[in-house]
């Protein structure tokens, strides 16, 4: 089983990832700590075995990323860590991707996306199990990026930031309009969600 985690920079991904990792079973898969070659061969092993998928996400991807890391971050980075996760998923293991394929949305574009383009995007990502999407207010982001001390992009100036999130949080929006409906989205919008839902979880894979 994969479970996928999506959200806007400091919606508490990691924090989830970390309550499933010390209170489960589940392994979470984060930053590959893994040379370079495994992860370019990975990616590849992705697109060998989703042709369709794959090159589309990479076109998507080269077409939108403003620097080349952008591509080597969002798509070889990202997809290893997918297929790292499915190898051990096919093992039996429960796993956390902490910012799997859905999170391009939020990473790669420069420009805006209407909904019909998110639309088309989300139905290309490969399949996860379950979807847990962080949708939480401003003021909770922004206290947790007091609690944790830095923020995303912190070569922004205050204003270039609060442009940054405006932008994100306008992609944002529309994701969460096609997710909220979908059968294995765990939705969090309030602290009393994020709560009950890690609770959930970790009741469901508790460890023996």
């Amino acid at each position: 089983m994969i479970i996928e985690l999506y959200g806007l920079p400091a919606s508490g991904k990691s924090t989830l990832a970390n309550e499933l990792e010390e209170n489960t079973e589940a392994v979470v898969v984060r930053r590959l700590k893994i040379n370079c070659l495994i992860i370019f061969w990975r990616a590849i092993k992705f697109l060998i075995h989703h042709p369709i998928i794959g090159f589309k996400n990479l076109w998507f991807i080269v077409k939108n990323a403003e620097y080349i890391h952008d591509v080597w971050n969002n798509f070889f980075v990202r997809y290893a860590k997918y297929m790292t996760a499915k190898k051990l998923s096919k093992q039996g293991e429960i796993v956390v991707l902490d910012e799997g394929p859905r999170q391009n949305l939020l990473s790669v574009p420069q420009r805006p996306l209407d909904q019909a383009k998110v639309n088309t995007i989300l139905r290309k990502l490969p399949p996860t199990d379950i979807c847990v999407c962080f949708d939480l207010p401003t003021d909770i982001r922004e206290e947790n990026i007091k609690k944790r001390g830095y923020r995303s992009r912190p070569e922004y100036s205050d204003k270039q930031y609060s442009q940054f999130i405006k932008y994100l949080e306008s992609i944002n929006e529309k994701v969460v309009k096609l997710l909220k409906n979908k059968q294995n989205v765990l939705m969090i919008r309030d602290l009393d969600a994020r709560d009950r839902v890690t609770n959930e979880l970790v009741e469901t894979f508790v460890k023996d």
